[in-house]
């Protein structure tokens, strides 16, 4: 080794601490959501054309309003898609709990790393944003200027 070289060990550095941590899986609760509200769209499909008059003609509740297969579509879907979202909450919470069951504690050490402030990334997009500054076209005389 020649002095060349940096030590594999240098004084300023702080040590790597160790620490104990738990290590578990966790469902994304986003796709339950979005896999619930689709389920509140299917079933507000079955539920429209299984429920709809066998003539094609509007439902008609007990106090004579009418309403046509969109509007009951629309309805349905306002109640089944937050329903159905709500119940992919419930199963993404409850997975989230099996799952921590099976959690592993483990020891990982920290290293704190600090980057010079001085270099910057090239690929980094600069902060101003700002356009260059117009330039004034060039100006030509005038025949009124250019008479005087």
């Amino acid at each position: 080794m020649t002095s060349d070289q940096p030590s594999p060990v240098d004084p300023q550095e702080p040590a790597p601490s160790r620490e104990r941590v738990i290590v578990h899986r966790a469902p994304k609760i986003w796709g339950f959501l979005g896999l619930g509200a689709i389920l509140g769209v299917v079933a507000t499909l079955v539920l429209t054309l299984l429920f709809r008059p066998a003539d094609g003609a509007a439902t008609v509740t007990e106090d004579g309003t009418e309403f046509g297969l969109s509007q009951v579509f629309g309805f349905l879907l306002v109640c089944l898609i937050p329903l159905g979202a709500a119940l992919g909450a419930v199963v993404a919470i409850v997975l989230d709990r099996v799952l921590s069951r099976r959690a592993v504690e483990v020891d990982v050490e920290r290293i704190d790393v600090a980057t010079p402030s001085d270099t910057s990334d090239p690929t980094e997009i600069p902060s101003s944003t700002e356009a260059p500054e117009p330039t004034a076209p060039p100006t030509t005389p005038n025949e009124d200027t250019a008479r005087s």
